[in-house]
């Protein structure tokens, strides 16, 4: 069945790099010239089929979000693009996906896991210790109809911070299938993404 299959686009490997949004919204972006929407919003065939997953999902019925997430730093060390993909896988297998079924994931609900991709992006700003840059992610999620009105429930400032003890902020939002083209706008720097649920 086509929809007992996980979701894996051949471009999918394992996560990557990409950017931060200080503490609550994404509306900064609303300011930028010309010349920097262009160098943000630039689109690859790999996010405009990532895009077109959430439209086929989102005529199926399913509601999108989008959340962003920012992680703690330090002065001595700064998150690399492999350890914020940890704590993110970490936060939804053991946690976001259980509150939002209401129960831990099993085989046989395993398919009513929301489905997310989550995209790496990095904060103007760079870390105090090396000068790397600071990472958070950018996640879209669509849910079954079932689900939706608990996951609307989560919409606001920090509502999943207690999730995870390596966020620094948190902030959820509903959102439309172009989303995924402000989530993924550093994919030409950051390719790899995380990759949940299943169709």
């Amino acid at each position: 069945m086509k929809n007992k299959e996980q979701f894996n686009p051949q471009y999918h490997q394992t996560p990557d790099q990409l950017h931060f949004i200080d503490t609550v919204s994404d509306v900064e972006h609303s300011n930028k010239t010309d010349e920097q929407e262009e160098r943000y919003y630039k689109t690859t065939p790999e996010t405009n089929a990532c895009k077109q997953v959430f439209e086929d999902l989102s005529d199926r019925g399913y509601k999108l979000f989008h959340l962003t997430t920012t992680y703690l730093e330090n002065y001595e060390w700064t998150s690399r693009p492999k350890d914020i993909n940890l704590y993110f896988r970490n936060f939804y297998n053991k946690s976001f996906a259980p509150y939002i079924l209401q129960e831990p994931v099993t085989e046989e609900n395993k398919y009513d896991v929301p489905v997310c991709y989550s995209f790496i992006d990095e904060h103007p700003i760079r870390s105090h210790s090396k000068g790397y840059p600071v990472l958070h992610h950018h996640s879209v999620i669509a849910v079954k109809p079932e689900f939706a009105l608990r996951t609307h429930c989560l919409i606001g400032t920090n509502t999943v911070k207690s999730m995870s003890k390596k966020f620094m902020s948190t902030y959820m939002t509903s959102a439309i299938p172009s989303v995924v083209t402000y989530a993924a706008k550093m994919f030409r720097k950051y390719p790899e993404f995380e990759l949940f649920g299943y169709r």
